[in-house]
């Protein structure tokens, strides 16, 4: 096997999408596909490659196993674990519920003005980003548990 097998054909589509502050966010699909068939068994557009399981996936269209990439948890970097808790869309998020209010609040301190914004503002700015980045938090957290409980029986077999 070659090293371009057994990973997954990975399609990347980029979007940019200029607002009137001139910031530029890119979005990445990422299509993970069996090697042999082309099915895709995985499309995401947060977690870029960061796949957790045991490393090896049976496909669902032709039934051949497969690596598909993934690892457990403990054999994850910390730079990785990083990325899977907080994605480059949750992090452009919080930038801009939290950054571009600090900076104008900053900069109207630094003019003299004083603040425009009240800290209360701030927990308001945050709510919808704890709607979403809670969940996610949670479910991320419930998938690391069962890749450490996972992994540590395998290394006991």
């Amino acid at each position: 096997m070659n090293s371009s097998e057994g990973k997954g054909k990975r399609e990347i589509r980029c979007v940019s999408v200029e607002s009137n502050l001139m910031a530029v966010a890119v979005v990445e699909y990422h299509k993970h596909a069996c090697p042999h068939c082309g099915r895709a068994f995985l499309q995401t557009l947060a977690r870029k490659s960061i796949l957790l399981g045991p490393g090896t996936r049976k496909c669902r269209g032709c039934g051949n196993l497969f690596q598909d990439g993934s690892h457990e948890w403990p054999q994850l970097s910390w730079t990785m674990r990083s990325a899977l808790f907080m994605p480059l869309g949750l992090r452009l998020w919080l930038a801009s519920c939290l950054g571009v209010p600090l900076a104008l609040d900053f900069l109207s301190l630094v003019r003299g003005y004083g603040r425009i914004i009240p800290s209360e503002m701030y927990l308001v700015m945050l709510a919808p980003f704890s709607v979403v980045a809670v969940p996610y938090w949670v479910i991320t957290a419930v998938e690391a548990v069962i890749s450490i409980w996972r992994f540590s029986h395998e290394k006991g077999d």
